[in-house]
C-alpha cells in the first residue's frame, strides 16, 4: 500500500477491472487486518487474565513469605500457622470483649456514685429529722403536763 496503484485510463473512461481488482485487493487487506485485530485482541484478553491470576499468586506467596518469616522470627512451629493466623481473630474478640468489659465498669461506677449519693443525702435527711426530733424532745420536756381536774359532775347532781 505504501506505492500508489496505476490505472490505465482509456478513451472512454477509466480501466474497471484493474480498479475493481484494486478495491478487492484492499478490502481482502481489510478483511484480514481486522481478523489479526481480533486475534490479537483475544490473546490480550487471555493474557491479561493470566497476568491477574499470575498477581494474585504472587500476593499470596508474598503474604505466606511474610507470614513465614515472622513465623521463623517467633520460632512458630508450621503446625502452629493457622494458630497464629487466628490470633488476629483472637486479637479482635479480645478488645470486643474489654469495650464490653469497661463499659460494664464504667456504668457499674455511675450506679455506685448514684448510690453513695443518694446514701449521702439520706444520710443528711436522717441528722435533720434527729436534729429536729431532738428539738421537738427538747420542747415538750420543757412543757408541764397537769392533770385534769376530775369533777364528779354526774354524781353532785344525785
Amino acid at each position: 500500500m505504501s506505492q500508489s496503484p496505476k490505472f490505465n485510463i482509456k478513451k472512454r473512461g477509466y480501466d474497471k477491472f484493474a480498479v475493481d481488482a484494486h478495491i478487492d485487493e484492499i478490502n481482502q487487506k481489510l478483511e484480514f487486518s481486522e481478523a489479526r485485530l481480533d486475534v490479537y485482541r483475544n490473546q490480550l484478553d487471555f493474557l491479561t487474565a493470566q497476568l491477574d491470576v499470575k498477581q494474585k499468586q504472587c500476593l499470596q506467596l508474598i503474604n505466606e513469605l511474610k507470614l513465614m518469616q515472622s513465623s521463623a522470627e517467633r520460632m512458630v512451629l508450621p503446625e502452629e500457622i493457622p494458630a497464629y493466623m487466628n490470633n488476629d481473630e483472637r486479637f479482635k474478640a479480645q478488645q470486643t470483649a474489654d469495650e464490653i468489659i469497661l463499659e460494664a465498669l464504667m456504668i457499674a461506677k455511675e450506679i455506685l456514685d448514684n448510690l453513695s449519693e443518694t446514701a449521702l443525702n439520706t444520710k443528711e435527711f436522717k441528722n435533720e429529722l434527729l436534729e429536729k426530733l431532738f428539738s421537738i424532745t427538747n420542747s415538750v420536756i420543757d412543757i408541764e403536763i397537769i392533770e385534769p381536774l376530775v369533777i364528779d359532775w354526774i354524781n353532785e347532781e344525785n
